[in-house]
């Protein structure tokens, strides 16, 4: 029962040769388990490398209780008590440098930015002392720091005394506040001496935006700021391009539990599983492996083909001719997010597009395995989120056609979806002369032609339809320019319209509005379809696309899922256990009725009008 404190006195005073401090854990890790499945523990660490990364969350100790060892020379083992044959980690005075130079990589979430700008810094002295004496007094620790001439940026821990910091800090310079941000760390002796670190990191991470960073402070650690939401993603990637030799940039360790055939399946404990092996599109890998080896565990016979190098399909049969197959997603958005279980919802990346639902396809099969049925067929597909790449290459499986009905898996809240709308992706391209902002009159800007041109698009009548509703489209992405005071030669917008009628319709009204202000390019089509019904289920149409449009030789297809694409694709993704747990029953009663033969198409089962309101939010 004594303290880490209490061990370093004893130890310190006994000269002891190595204290040990036993936990729960082994050791130090080289992340946050709950992020990284991969992270394993660091068997040796300098007092410095400890102390960073017991800062910067690495909690199993405080390294200032072990300052008597480290004074007296006295190496401290960290041992797990449920493990006690673990080696752990041992923390010593002097340096451990490894050939990778980077030991671990920790995280702090729940960090604000804060950034005041002044013109009173230029040249001046003192500003700094003031700037931190109101940090000071509000007991407030600054995390990172940089600064250039006229501005000051730093991170702080979310407190509530920020708001009396910002206003006693305008009376400094402007402030802006950046709340939602992480800090993230890269410990290692040896790092600010080591050429190539920096690059490794940041090539990592090329995608995600860095808002400050902090090097040369310490000789163990490279620091910088990101936004919350993509932490784990960050966390991940950084894991496997410095950790992780032979890995793939977001490959994890395969999950521990195997199923047993004949055993029952719980579907919460396997939706975690799949949502804790990240599987961002382009990187499906590690989720294919793991379900060819899950699936083979339970008796099918399973499959591997790829869509794309290195980014696999899987078709898992039981042996019989598929009439009816189970079909979903292995992809997700960025960033990757760890599973969290709060009791009454599953949270994490996928946990309702599509973990949730793919856990609950294969409980559902295995529930109608044991009642008899054998004609079921599996297929799970890469690259949904991005140009359906994997359900283009399955529409070519040769078995495709032996099976009568496809059932796609998406959020639906559990309703059956007899409609969806399609999908046109296309960008904008305007140039201009470019020249000094000074003198707009002399040249012209690239960015004022886009914003004309897409204020016309938003002012603009699109098509509506009785039975998909209205076409909408978003501006996703906006970019042009190069500095402020640069007339812009280029800028571009990348645009998605959700359809209701025939692409043609919208390509040629999108043509008309632009005319020759701009070049269109068009990067993927989808058209919007109508599906098949059900009597007896509760059902909607759909604002969102999916892969059923590239799944024709499969069968008569229809779309159901738990899961509200609401919560897809956001920083708190979630699903309700009961309402997964729901999803099992309906995907069973689902493949009884069309077995049974009740079938109806959606055509035929409507009458033009819509039963219920879209369900709002998107997919691919």
């Amino acid at each position: 029962g004594g303290s880490d404190y209490s061990a370093a006195l004893i130890g310190a005073s006994l000269s002891a040769s190595e204290i040990q401090i036993w936990t729960d854990v082994s050791g130090v890790l080289t992340a946050d388990p709950r992020i990284v499945r991969a992270a394993r523990t660091i068997p040796r660490l300098s007092y410095a490398e400890a102390a960073e990364l017991a800062y910067f969350g690495a909690k199993v100790l405080h390294p200032r209780t072990i300052q008597p060892a480290m004074d007296a020379g006295i190496p401290v083992r960290i041992c797990n008590s449920h493990a006690p044959d673990d080696p752990g980690t041992l923390v010593t005075a002097e340096a451990d440098i490894w050939p990778e130079t980077v030991k671990a990589i920790a995280h702090k979430r729940g960090i604000t930015i804060v950034q005041v700008a002044s013109a009173r810094m230029l040249g001046a002295y003192g500003f700094l002392r003031a700037l931190f004496d109101v940090f000071e007094r509000h007991h407030t620790a600054v995390d990172v720091v940089a600064t250039s001439e006229v501005s000051v940026s730093l991170s702080v821990e979310e407190t509530a005394a920020l708001p009396q910091i910002v206003a006693e800090l305008r009376r400094l310079g402007e402030v802006r506040v950046e709340p939602r941000r992480a800090v993230v760390c890269i410990v290692g002796e040896g790092l600010r001496a080591t050429p190539g670190i920096a690059a490794r990191v940041f090539d990592a991470i090329r995608d995600i935006n860095v808002l400050l960073v902090s090097q040369g402070a310490s000789q163990v650690n490279l620091t910088f700021v990101v936004n919350d939401a993509e932490v784990g993603e960050v966390v991940t990637r950084l894991h496997a391009a410095l950790l992780e030799r032979d890995r793939a940039p977001t490959s994890v360790a395969i999950p521990a539990a195997r199923p047993r055939a004949g055993a029952p399946l719980d579907v919460c404990q396997l939706a975690r599983q799949l949502i804790d092996i990240p599987s961002i599109s382009g990187e499906e890998a590690a989720i294919a492996r793991f379900l060819a080896e899950y699936l083979t565990d339970l008796g099918y016979r399973v499959a591997l083909a790829d869509a794309a190098p290195g980014r696999p399909n899987l078709f898992a049969t039981t042996g019989a001719a598929p009439r009816v197959v189970l079909c979903t997603h292995l992809d997700t958005v960025p960033p990757f997010i760890g599973s969290h279980d709060d009791g009454e919802f599953i949270a994490g990346r996928g946990a309702c597009d599509s973990k949730g639902i793919l856990a609950a396809q294969i409980v559902a099969a295995e529930r109608l395995r044991a009642d008899g049925f054998a004609e079921l067929g599996l297929l799970y597909v890469v690259d949904e989120e991005m140009g359906s790449l994997g359900a283009r290459a399955a529409n070519a499986h040769p078995r495709a056609r032996e099976c009568r009905y496809v059932i796609v898996g998406e959020p639906t809240e559990n309703k059956l979806a007899v409609g969806c709308k399609g999908s046109l992706r296309a960008t904008l391209r305007c140039s201009g002369t470019g020249g000094h902002s000074a003198y707009p009159e002399r040249g012209t800007s690239a960015i004022d032609g886009l914003l004309h041109i897409l204020t016309d698009l938003r002012a603009a009548t699109w098509p509506v339809d009785d039975f998909f509703g209205a076409t909408t489209f978003n501006i996703g992405i906006i970019g042009g320019g190069t500095r402020t005071n640069v007339l812009a030669s280029e800028a571009k917008a990348d645009l998605h319209f959700r359809l209701v009628t025939d692409v043609d319709v919208v390509r040629h009204q999108l043509e008309d509005i632009v005319a020759d202000r701009a070049e269109i390019e068009y990067l993927s089509v989808t058209p919007p379809m109508r599906l098949t019904g059900m009597p007896g289920f509760q059902q909607c149409v759909v604002g969102f696309t999916t892969d059923v449009a590239h799944l024709g030789h499969w069968g008569a297809p229809l779309l159901l899922g738990p899961g509200s694409m609401l919560e897809a694709h956001t920083a708190h993704e979630r699903i309700a256990k009961a309402e997964l747990a729901g999803g099992v029953d309906l995907y069973v009663e689902l493949v009884r009725s069309l077995i049974a033969g009740h079938v109806s198409t959606a055509a035929n089962a409507r009458t033009g009008k819509l039963p219920m309101p879209f369900t709002r939010g998107g997919t691919a």
